[in-house]
């Protein structure tokens, strides 16, 4: 994103755009960094919560070689085991459709209904490190 700033603010000293593009392209970025990122995910994320899902599990599913059956596809690279995009976005998107049809009215910060939550992403992932992980970043998210 700063590269693209760099680059706008080039042009203008340059005198490669006028003012008026300027402002245009700078309001343009400045959406795309207001949304977080959604514009450039891959397809089907398009929210901040399915975007926070799918990068940790890219990072946990990279570190972890160990059991990733609820995966469906996953490559042999280097002596680890990393989960394909399709498959980490067909999780994503799995867990996100779960998690809002399970999740009771205000689950955040009542014990009983936030095991709800927690149980259904453990029953998608079958990993306890890995559910924690997931069930912090829905925690933090607005939108679940």
């Amino acid at each position: 994103m700063s590269k693209l700033l760099d680059e706008v603010i080039a042009l203008r000293k340059s005198k490669a755009i006028g003012y008026e593009e300027y402002l245009k392209r700078i309001g343009e970025l400045a959406k795309r960094v207001e949304v977080g990122g959604v514009s450039e995910a891959p397809p089907g994320l398009n929210s901040k919560g399915k975007l926070a899902i799918y990068n940790m599990l890219q990072r946990i599913l990279s570190h972890s070689p160990s059991d990733n059956s609820s995966l469906g596809n996953v490559a042999e690279s280097s002596s680890d085991y990393v989960a394909s995009v399709d498959s980490v976005i067909e999780l994503t998107l799995r867990i996100d459709e779960r998690v809002r049809q399970v999740r009771p009215h205000s689950w955040k910060g009542v014990q009983a209904k936030e095991a709800i939550v927690y149980d259904a992403v453990f029953q998608l992932l079958g990993n306890d490190d890995k559910a924690e992980q997931i069930f912090a970043v829905l925690l933090a998210q607005e939108e679940y």
